[in-house]
């Protein structure tokens, strides 16, 4: 992954900038080299360990032997569709609740408990008075 973090500076983009490769490395499945002007440059393993960095404004020539996968994650197969996916399945009850929420009530609905009632609660018989 090239990266150009000169216009950073000593920030904490360029580490971050690192931590995004890593969590790419990981969705991947893949080593990652990630070479920078002036930032941090490394090399990730697939689970994400950086094996070798460089520092801030740190000229370096970093070796290691990276494993090479051709076994494809769902991540690198499917891509983003897994999340556009999920997030519809989110938006499903969003619907159903807008749909319920217009309509009203039908008018015979009062629900399995309530009783008719003809007096007002607590009135008591014309004989008991």
């Amino acid at each position: 992954l090239p990266s150009n973090n000169a216009s950073f500076g000593r920030s904490s983009q360029s580490a971050q900038q690192l931590a995004m490769a890593r969590l790419r490395a990981v969705e991947h499945g893949r080593s990652t080299v990630v070479a920078t002007t002036s930032g941090i440059s490394a090399l990730v393993l697939p689970d994400g360990t950086v094996v070798v960095r460089s520092g801030l404004y740190e000229s370096a020539v970093l070796t290691a032997a990276l494993p090479r996968r051709t076994a494809l994650t769902v991540a690198t197969r499917y891509g983003d569709r897994v999340e556009q996916v999920l997030a519809a399945l989110l938006l499903v009850p969003v619907f159903v609740g807008l749909r319920r929420r217009g309509r009203p009530e039908p008018a015979d609905r009062q629900g399995p408990f309530v009783e008719d009632r003809s007096e007002p609660v607590g009135a008591r018989p014309a004989s008991a008075v």
